[in-house]
């Protein structure tokens, strides 16, 4: 009589049609999971590209407890003055659900790519969104207004400060409108969103008015100068002015009779605290003001930092303004 083989009736037979069967779950829960919503999003996550780390860590913090992927397009030691995009970066754009930039005037570099995109959130003409004025010269120099003198270096690509990050305000109307375009085409992700917004807006008034305060009961702070103006929008937060600014455009090196003015406004106003920025180079640096000096070091991109969410980054920043300013 024939011998017959029953593959389940053997352990090898039965490990074997197990190991096929968790394979071809595998491949189906696989291919369920890549299929597009009506929006066109994957169960694999909602896409967010954005150009810089601070507006990255902003979208970080309000993406905690969702399937959100947050995507920043600038590596560390680029700056968006003279950024010409990758092939990695156009192909993040492609894949994008949703991108978050400052817009056309600080971002130039962007505007090709981001043509024919259809959701997109430019920052500086959100309504309610603070605009600044690119500061020059005369600003720090009083006796220099209405002389015709412009500052050495002065940022050509906008009509405005683009930090924007750097105000709260501005800050919580970015997220205010990223979570409304993603609720209205996510909306199971709303209510975690809104939580979300809640905490981080919660948190950084906090923030805010705590260290205001805490400057504010300093009294006269110490006199501060600035490496790089890119801060007059935390300035104004804290309540605090710095006395000048060695350069509003750190690829752009300001001329002699700039330093020789900055020189003297150190030693007339008694500075003792340099917000120092790695943006603008050390020598120069030197030229204007003593090393002895208290120095306070910040990336104005954030790159200064492990920090994971913008507020964590906000409050190093704080931290380290608060010691530099103190008496």
């Amino acid at each position: 009589m024939p011998l017959s083989f029953n593959p389940l009736s053997s352990t090898v037979g039965r490990l074997l049609f197990l190991l096929l069967l968790g394979i071809a779950l595998m491949a189906k829960g696989h291919a369920e999971s890549a299929v597009p919503s009506s929006d066109g999003v994957t169960a694999n996550g909602f896409r967010v590209v954005t150009s810089l780390r601070p507006m990255g860590l902003v979208l970080q913090e309000l993406a905690r407890k969702t399937p959100l992927k947050v995507v920043v397009l600038l590596p560390s030691g680029t700056t968006p003055h003279q950024y010409s995009l990758s092939s990695g970066n156009l192909k993040a754009i492609h894949q994008a659900q949703l991108i978050v930039w400052l817009g056309p005037e600080s971002e130039p570099y962007l505007k090709n790519a981001l043509r024919q995109r259809q959701h997109l959130i430019e920052w500086a003409s959100l309504d309610g969104v603070k605009r600044l004025p690119v500061r020059d010269l005369k600003d720090f120099f009083p006796q220099l207004a209405g002389k015709g003198h412009h500052h050495d270096h002065e940022h050509e690509h906008s009509q405005f400060d683009p930090h924007l990050w750097f105000s709260v305000d501005n800050l919580l109307v970015l997220a205010s409108a990223v979570v409304q375009d993603i609720s209205e085409r996510q909306p199971e992700l709303a209510s975690q969103l809104q939580k979300n917004l809640t905490r981080l807006q919660q948190r950084l008034q906090k923030l805010q008015q705590q260290y205001r305060a805490q400057l504010a009961a300093q009294g006269n702070h110490q006199p501060f100068l600035l490496a790089h103006d890119a801060y007059q929008y935390l300035e104004r937060d804290l309540g605090i002015a710095a006395e000048a600014a060695v350069s509003a455009d750190p690829e752009i090196t300001p001329g002699l009779k700039t330093l020789m003015k900055l020189r003297q406004k150190v030693k007339d106003a008694g500075v003792a605290c340099v917000v120092e920025d790695p943006t603008v180079s050390g020598p120069l640096l030197d030229k204007v003001v003593p090393y002895s000096i208290t120095r306070a070091s910040i990336h104005p991109l954030a790159w200064d930092s492990e920090e994971q969410t913008y507020s964590k980054w906000l409050e190093s920043v704080y931290q380290r303004i608060s010691r530099c300013l103190a008496r």
